[in-house]
């Protein structure tokens, strides 16, 4: 768009033949800009094998840094095994219980019981002795259809309070009041900068 970095240079993006473009971060701005890229393919394969040749330097002197000291030049006779390890998903055996006394095994299982702490209620449930011997219930599955239940209003609904906890606390007279600031007309436009450019600005003021 409009308003990226790289639309003064859309046109030498278009005319470059590669299919991958290779974006560069040059801290000297020795081309001018921070953000540099290849044009043609040659300048595109130097970069990228100049770019191959310091990653393998930065992993082999990574890989020089892994091994302890003292431990170079012994050969590759010295190397240590690799471990394998090897995990197995599988159900857990049961095991004899092991306990050093008898009063502890006790002490642990009264851990995991959960005592009752209230007396048990009982309750007792009868019926009229008119009803014995009846089938007044019918114990089947109910049907698949469904059931509609219309919403109705009751007039004569009055919900009654019979007890209101509420607070009351003196103030201060209180005034509402409201304010509003000036409205100015919104305006499409952006607005767009690189932090780098006044660093680079004041490093060069420094001077």
């Amino acid at each position: 768009g409009f308003a990226s970095d790289f639309h003064p240079y859309q046109k030498d993006i278009d005319k470059f033949p590669g299919s991958e473009l290779l974006l560069m971060f040059d801290p000297d701005r020795g081309y001018g800009e921070k953000l540099v890229f290849p044009i043609t393919q040659a300048a595109y394969d130097r970069e990228k094998e100049r770019i191959a040749e310091a990653r393998a330097l930065v992993l082999e002197e990574f890989e020089k840094s892994l091994i302890p000291e003292g431990a170079e030049g012994g050969g590759e006779g010295d190397e240590e095994p690799e471990e394998n390890i090897v995990v197995r998903d599988l159900p857990r055996e049961c095991k004899e219980w092991v306990s050093e006394t008898l009063e502890a095994t006790h002490q642990e299982v009264t851990n995991f019981t959960v005592h009752n702490s209230r007396p048990p209620m009982q309750v007792m449930i009868s019926r009229p002795r008119a009803q014995f011997g009846k089938n007044n219930f019918k114990f089947s599955d109910s049907g698949e259809n469904l059931h509609n239940c219309r919403p109705q209003k009751d007039p004569n609904f009055a919900l009654q309070r019979k007890e209101l906890e509420i607070g009351i606390q003196s103030v201060k007279d209180t005034r509402t009041c409201a304010c509003q600031t000036t409205w100015n007309r919104p305006v499409n436009k952006s607005t767009q900068y690189s932090p780098n450019d006044f660093l680079q600005r004041d490093k060069v003021d420094s001077k």
